[in-house]
Formats: structure tokens, sequence, C-alpha cells
């Protein structure tokens, strides 16, 4: 793929998904990544989650919306902590397999082991698109990527998945007809109607070359079924003090929003700290320290080719509490664009 130019901001619009150029307040002691009129009213899944994984782009009203769900929930900060080490972990195995582009959407603030950063070691020149519906969040991730040439951030709805394959900044920088790597990190529960949700999937690897990752994660029903009535009602609140209510999903639920033309690597459908590209008896979820399994469930498919059998894209599911390993680095290789 030839060398991209850096995406040109674009003019504001009736589109409410637009993007829209960076925009400062000159004379402000805001920080400069707050769009100019902006009131900050309501918490945000973006700041909220920043904060839960210990950045520091968020506000008053996310901490203190955090410190109450965790105080009804605390089990809550486990399945943060379990959702950002298994996405680190996806993404480094990912790029060992060869994938050098990352649509991330729904990605809020990038830092703290952010796709880009994950990637950088492995992978310089790997490119990165981080979507995010909330536009200080974008903001947010423009002021941080703004000496990182290979990453860029756009504004967008899951949603509205054309809008965003479709954006002139992700088609500059994204080329489609090779595998792309599409993050959906705990942002489908945010769709809380299944057909809507997959929907958006299907639009999504419409657009996608043969070889293209899909990765998933997704809250789940606490397995303890003392903690499920603290979780509900943290959940509860969550939907009260944001502009997004979240909704919670079994395996099951979750495996029939992906789209038949992809199929389920190995482990399947699982909780966070089951899925693993290290060697077999690394304990990268030492933390854990014997507590139930983080209410947070994750998946990776891979769209097939026109030469693979089409069989049943969730064979590879298993049941939770049996976690094989993935698919070695590298076997990802028979699944390029040519394929198709």
């Amino acid at each position: 793929m030839t060398e991209a130019p850096s995406p040109e901001p674009h003019t504001d619009s009736d589109d409410p998904c637009h993007d829209t150029a960076p925009r400062r307040r000159p004379s402000s002691a805001e920080p400069r990544w707050i769009p100019r009129g902006t009131e900050i009213v309501d918490a945000v899944p973006a700041r909220i989650y920043n904060y839960a994984v210990g950045g520091m782009h968020c506000f008053k009203t996310d901490r203190a919306l955090w410190d109450r769900i965790t105080t009804l929930y605390p089990s809550a900060r486990v399945a943060a902590r379990a959702n950002r080490e298994f996405l680190e972990r996806v993404t480094e195995w990912l790029s060992a397999c060869g994938i050098r582009q990352f649509l991330d959407i729904g990605a809020g603030i990038p830092e703290g082991g952010a796709t880009h950063e994950t990637v950088r070691d492995l992978d310089p020149d790997a490119r990165v698109v981080y979507v995010d519906l909330d536009p200080i969040a974008v903001e947010q991730a423009r002021d941080l990527l703004r000496e990182d040439q290979k990453a860029h951030a756009v504004r967008g709805d899951l949603l509205d998945p054309q809008h965003i394959v479709y954006h002139d900044a992700v088609m500059s920088f994204l080329d489609f007809g090779e595998p792309v790597a599409v993050i959906l990190g705990t942002v489908l529960q945010f769709i809380t109607d299944d057909a809507d949700a997959a929907r958006s999937i299907s639009s999504l690897v419409e657009a996608l070359a043969p070889g293209s990752l899909l990765v998933i994660t997704h809250a789940m029903l606490d397995a303890n079924p003392d903690q499920q009535r603290r979780q509900q009602d943290a959940y509860q609140l969550f939907g009260q003090h944001t502009p997004t209510p979240a909704v919670l999903r079994t395996p099951d639920q979750l495996g029939a929003l992906i789209d038949p033309r992809c199929t389920l690597l190995p482990p399947g459908i699982v909780t966070a700290d089951q899925w693993q590209a290290e060697p077999a008896g690394c304990d990268h979820l030492r933390w854990l320290d014997g507590q139930d399994p983080p209410g947070v469930l994750v998946a990776v498919a891979r769209l097939r080719s026109a030469r693979d059998p089409a069989g049943d894209h969730t064979a590879a599911a298993s049941p939770i509490g049996s976690a094989p390993a993935v698919a070695e680095a590298g076997s990802l290789a028979s699944g390029t664009a040519q394929d198709g």
C-alpha cells in the first residue's frame, strides 16, 4: 500500500457524525481538546472507561459516576482491567499474524495501552483509525495523536457503519482491499437492540476483504449469582446518568450477532481472562487472585474467503470454562485479500 497523506480536516455539516476540524479555546483555562462551546454536564462512556483504566482524560462528573458504580459493584474494576489487558494481548497477536491495519470503533480515548501504542513496537508502519461518537473523545484522541502520522481519529456512530467505512479520512488511511482488524471494544453493549447490532456488524463485514478480523468485547452478566443484583443496579445507575444505556448479553446472544460470513477462531466466545495468545501456562492475569471471572465476553472472528467452507460460523465457540490456546501467530496468512 502506498503512503497515504495525512487526512485533511473536514468542515462542519448538519450530519451529526460528520467529522469536524479541531477547535480550540484560544484564551481559556480549559484543556485544548475541549471543543469550543461544549458544556460538560453528563458523564460519557469514553471518559468513564479512560478513568477506569487509569487515564487522565476525564472530568469530575465521569470520575464521580465511576466511583459510585464501583461502590455498588466492585467487580466493575476487574472487568475494566481485564478488558484492557485482553485488547492489548489480541492487538499484539494480530500484529504478529501480519495484520497492519486497525479500525478501532468505539475506541474512546487512546492512551494507556491503546491500539496504536501496542502495535508500534511490533510494526512501526501499522495504521490505526479510531472512531468514537463523543466529540470530546475525538478531540482528545486527536490531541494525543497529533505527532503520530500513522494514527488518526474520526467521529462516527456504529449504528451508521457506512458513514465510518466511507469516511474520507478512513478511506485515505486504510486500504479495504487488504485485511483490516476491526475492533469493537465494549461498544456493542450500547446498541441495545439485537437486530440493530447484527445489522451494524454485517454492514462492516460487507466492506472488508477476506482475511479481515473482527474483535469483540462485551459486558456479560456476572457469573456470581450473589453479585448479579449489584451489577444490574450499577448498570441502571449508568443508564440514568449517561446518554447511552447499556445491555448485558450472554455468549449465545453475542454469537448470534456475528455475521455468518465470519468464523469464530478458537477458543470461541469466552471471558477475557480465558483468551490467551501466550505459551500455555502463562498466567497473564495473576491479579485476579482467585476472584470470579471478569464480566467481559471476548471473541475473535475471521472473514472467510470464497474458497473457505461455509460451515457453522459459531463452530469454534467453546463453553465458558474451557479455553484452548488461539491459533498460532502467522496462521492467518492464508486469509489474504487475494483469496477472494
